[in-house]
């Protein structure tokens, strides 16, 4: 081979050992890009990665990035406890251990979301309450209508419901969907506000265990979603009413404490 021959072959050569370097520096780049943004943006489908008849639900653990935390109904109107009831003292435990836990919830899911870049979705904060969109509560559920004096006149916009110290919505950070009926699938767009925000998992804490929180895990369940019910951050009227929501539940969520779920979201060790 003559010297011009063997200089085609150096330039070749040299040409490709550049280009070699500069598609390095590229992937280099994008690795790097990757790697930031692994927790989040190009991490698989939950719903991707489960095998019919064969993944279990309690194998698929909480993923921050693809979780939203539904309280339902904790507001002063149906937080009072009744002093005549027959299961006072269930009450008094129960109902200051739920808002004490959705309270640890609520500052972990905030914690989570505190990290991500405006306008990323992940770590959601959804308050659900019963309010009706007229004064005369004449838009609620026939149910509702059928249901007492009071769930036939809920609080409404001259009136508003009133949350419990602690466990309150930010304005402009956390979503408020006020509801005129038991399950939040029913009376608002929560599934598509939840596809928006591409939430594939649902914890849900609150009250009743028997009646709202089972409901709306019920539905939220045959929507897709994976649900983790807080066993101990939900109340009901009587300790037989809350296992007997709880026992309603089992097939479609998995029942965990709050200290588990901390420890799933990262937020306990």
């Amino acid at each position: 081979m003559g010297d011009a021959g063997q200089e085609v072959l150096d330039s070749k050569s040299l040409n490709k050992t550049v280009e070699i370097e500069e598609q390095a520096t590229d992937m280099s780049s994008l690795a790097t890009a990757v790697e930031k943004t692994a927790d989040y943006s190009t991490l698989p489908s939950i719903r991707s990665l489960i095998r019919s008849g064969v993944t279990s639900r309690d194998e698929i653990k909480l993923r921050p990035e693809s979780s939203a935390l539904l309280v339902i109904d904790i507001q002063k109107e149906l937080s009072t406890i009744d002093i005549n009831s027959p299961h006072i003292e269930y009450a008094k435990i129960a109902f200051p251990r739920m808002i004490e836990n959705t309270s640890k919830l609520l500052a972990a899911m905030r914690t989570n979301r505190s990290r991500l870049e405006p306008k990323e979705t992940g770590s959601e904060v959804i308050f659900t309450y019963i309010e009706a969109l007229t004064d005369d509560s004449r838009d609620v559920s026939l149910d509702y209508k059928l249901s007492g004096a009071f769930l036939a006149n809920l609080p409404g916009p001259s009136n508003p419901a009133q949350f419990v110290q602690g466990v309150e919505p930010i304005p402009g950070k956390d979503i408020r969907m006020p509801k005129t009926s038991c399950s939040v699938f029913m009376s608002t767009n929560i599934d598509y506000v939840l596809r928006n925000l591409n939430v594939e998992q649902l914890i849900i804490c609150g009250q009743l265990t028997d009646q709202c929180v089972e409901s709306a895990c019920r539905d939220a369940a045959d929507r897709g979603y994976l649900v983790t019910v807080a066993e101990d951050a939900c109340a009901a009227q009587s300790p037989s009413d809350h296992l007997k929501g709880l026992h309603g539940m089992k097939g479609f969520s998995r029942q965990l404490s709050t200290k588990k779920i901390l420890q799933e979201l990262g937020q306990l060790k």
